[in-house]
């Protein structure tokens, strides 16, 4: 059984057909001519003669088929009516059926398909991929176009073979990649979790490139955090140009990781840009009447947003480039303590002392409160957007309702978390939007990582012995960072998959940080502390240059040679470097020296 997609614009809008053969072509091509070129069998059936068990059998398949022909023809007319085109699977001597279910749904497929440019015909074998297979690719994409909250949330409930299977549909439909693409965190999470997926048979059915596609990832995630664990370089830069006598507070990197921002206390020198680079002072940001408590480039990198400690000029908008000031934002009838901007730079978040209108959604080209979100009944700490832009988390001052996630298009209150007894000072959503880092007060539960969508605990980050300030994930969704008060542990980098401590990195000379912050490539670290002299520090770096570039050459690596290093770094069944023969063995040395002296340094010692 086949179906014949056709996707094709009329009058500006885009159509979608699918047509299928209930016979299989050989089936069909078999019968039409026996029943034609046996007049006597016509004749015998048309005065309704006694029939031998064959003929009758040959019988009912000829009425069937001349239902059948009656119905298309019936369809067919239909469709070109509502200006569909159709087209037989077989070719047009073959009897087809529009599919009634996709028939009556095409005012829906018109409107999921209403902004994607798509013009094409496809043939897809249904064994394969059933109708109802279909119809869940058409619903996700609904679900995508959308922006809906409920996207993820509908794809972690899809088993790994049903993630496969409608990842390669979407192949077969030629839709755009980035709808495949929403599937691959998903699967990749299964493949870092349960290594025999790789093996399943679905699995080994895809496309070799897309397979590579999948298990990069986990690969370069697990060699990353052994150079982490193993071999971080931990030069620093002492940037000077803060006030003496003052405290950094916070500190943001540019989206090209060229440059970050920083605030301190005081009243003077309280806002800075620097070059990542170099350490060196770009310019000074002149305008906040008082202790600056957070900074955030836009995504987009053209806005820098900053909040202040102070019932004036408390939260102020500047231009990234010149570093002049654009707006002041007037809503917040306290000091604002954070801010930051949403996925598409188009609007601000921030949050505030006291209990009305502390938190609150911007327009950020014009300056205009959008909506005030009701829920906090304390100071607000932290807020941010999810980076698919459908929610957004905010902690507070108080031990009730701390931590909650909002709808970000509607801002209504979606869930209350519950798991910190104290208050929660940061929160920071993942890159793929499916889980959640909160820091908070106490010596127990003070850092967690939850799943976004459920609101389950996933893991409590144990290695902290008391406040925990700040977590914040790297760029890549890899690790966390988080920062505390206490004389050791104070500063500690975790896997954040798993929720292992990778290692801890005590460089500031005082002990109470209050800001951190990864560059967008995940390979420096900046951070601040309240100390009067090395109050703010650039940390380079986790990687080096060589490391870098090394991990990053295993992206132009064949499928195989990927495939063999996943069964090396996370199938330790497979075997070990040592034990590796025949094929395996010689795509090993084909491999770049400094990979295989990786891999035999870091994986002979566990095998």
């Amino acid at each position: 059984m086949k179906c014949s997609i056709k996707i094709t614009k009329k009058t500006g809008v885009l159509f979608l057909l699918a047509i299928f053969t209930l016979f299989g072509a050989t089936d069909t091509k078999a019968m039409l001519p026996i029943i034609k070129s046996n007049p006597q069998l016509q004749r015998r059936i048309e005065k309704g003669l006694q029939l031998t068990k064959k003929e009758e059998k040959m019988r009912c398949k000829f009425e069937l088929i001349k239902e059948l022909r009656l119905k298309n023809a019936t369809a067919r007319e239909e469709a070109e009516k509502k200006g569909w085109y159709v087209y037989g699977s077989e070719g047009e001597n073959y009897p087809v059926l529009i599919d009634e279910e996709l028939l009556k749904s095409s005012e829906t497929i018109k409107n999921m398909f209403a902004d994607i440019d798509y013009d094409q015909k496809i043939a897809i074998p249904l064994p394969n991929f059933s109708t109802n297979t279909i119809k869940q690719c058409f619903d996700i994409v609904k679900l995508y176009n959308k922006q809906s909250d409920t996207l993820y949330g509908t794809i972690k409930n899809l088993s790994f073979n049903q993630l496969l299977t409608m990842t390669t549909c979407i192949d077969h439909l030629a839709l755009p990649t980035e709808l495949r693409d929403i599937f691959l965190p998903t699967i990749r999470e299964h493949i870092a979790t349960d290594t025999q997926h790789i093996n399943s048979e679905n699995f080994t059915k895809l496309n070799p490139e897309l397979q590579k596609l999948l298990l990069i990832k986990p690969v370069v995630n697990y060699l990353k955090n052994e150079i982490i664990k193993k071999d971080t370089q931990k030069t620093t830069i002492k940037l000077v140009g803060h006030s003496e006598n003052s405290y950094s507070r916070s500190v943001a990197f540019h989206p090209d990781g060229t440059r970050f921002v920083s605030g301190s206390e005081g009243n003077q020198n309280n806002l800075i840009l620097w070059d990542a680079r170099t350490g060196k002072q770009i310019c000074k940001l002149i305008g906040h009447p008082k202790d600056v408590k957070s900074v955030e480039f836009s995504p987009d990198g053209t806005k820098i947003v900053s909040s202040c400690n102070d019932n004036q000029s408390n939260l102020i908008v500047w231009d990234a480039k010149t570093g002049k000031q654009i707006f002041n934002l007037a809503g917040h009838l306290e000091g604002v303590l954070t801010a930051t901007f949403s996925p598409n730079s188009r609007k601000i978040l921030s949050g505030c002392s006291g209990d009305q209108n502390n938190l609150i959604v911007w327009d950020a080209d014009t300056g205009e409160l959008i909506s005030n979100l009701v829920g906090h009944p304390n100071d607000v700490n932290s807020a941010g957007f999810s980076p698919d832009n459908t929610k957004i988390a905010s902690g507070s001052w108080g031990s009730k309702n701390n931590l909650i996630v909002w709808n970000a298009k509607t801002g209504q209150l979606i869930s209350t978390f519950v798991g910190h007894p104290g208050y929660v000072k940061s929160v920071a959503f993942s890159p793929d939007s499916t889980n959640i880092a909160s820091a908070a007060y106490g010596k127990q539960n003070n850092l967690i990582l939850w799943n976004a969508i459920t609101g389950q605990l996933i893991c409590n980050c144990v290695g902290h012995p008391g406040y925990v300030k700040l977590a914040a994930f790297s760029s890549d969704g890899t690790n966390i960072v988080s920062i505390s008060y206490g004389n050791h542990n104070n500063f500690i980098v975790w896997d954040a998959k798993t929720g292992q401590k990778l290692f801890t990195l005590v460089d500031h000379p005082e002990t109470i940080m209050d800001s951190v912050a990864f560059s967008p490539d995940g390979t420096q670290i900046v951070s601040c502390c309240r100390e009067n002299k090395n109050n703010l520090i650039l940390l380079l770096t986790l990687l080096t240059d060589a490391q870098k570039v090394m991990l990053n050459t295993i992206d132009g690596y064949s499928a195989d040679k990927v495939r063999l290093l996943y069964q090396l770094c996370l199938q330790s069944s497979k075997g070990s470097v040592k034990s590796l023969e025949g094929n395996n063995l010689v795509l090993f040395r084909e491999l770049p020296t400094d990979i295989q002296q990786l891999l035999s340094n870091y994986l002979l010692p566990k095998n």
